[in-house]
């Protein structure tokens, strides 16, 4: 690892720790159970997407940026509609079985996030299949 990846990892166990008190809340039970770094480009110094799975089963995807516009365009929220539950409200009853998909994004502040990860839709090869970054 380089010294830059280090770094990262450093300061994204350092987030999650004090995420697990604060943003991720009850959201990921346990301690963190595996670690799993991205595949792809880093950006920023080091910085990847790591997969995070919590002893009690949950998994999350890290990502070293804000997630807030994310959440905003295709996250689900119970605190305030996003633009993506106002637009499924519409959806809904004006076509049938019309509806955005959502998926839960924790905003964690200017630097950092975190997004549920979804399975691929069914009928998608892997190589194909929208991925998170």
């Amino acid at each position: 690892m380089t010294t830059h990846a280090i770094a990262a990892m450093e300061t994204m166990l350092d987030q999650v720790a004090e995420d697990r008190s604060t943003a991720l809340g009850h959201t990921a039970g346990g301690r963190v159970a595996d670690i799993e770094v991205g595949g792809g480009d880093s950006h920023g110094g080091g910085r990847h997407v790591v997969r995070l799975r919590f002893e009690s089963g949950a998994t999350l995807l890290y990502k070293p940026r804000s997630v807030a516009v994310d959440r905003e365009l295709a996250g689900v929220s119970t605190e305030r509609p996003t633009l993506a539950n106002r637009t499924n409200a519409w959806l809904s009853p004006s076509i049938a079985g019309g509806r955005l998909p959502t998926h839960r994004l924790i905003d964690a502040g200017a630097w950092h996030g975190y997004a549920e990860q979804i399975a691929s839709p069914q009928g998608w090869p892997a190589e194909t299949a929208p991925t998170l970054s």
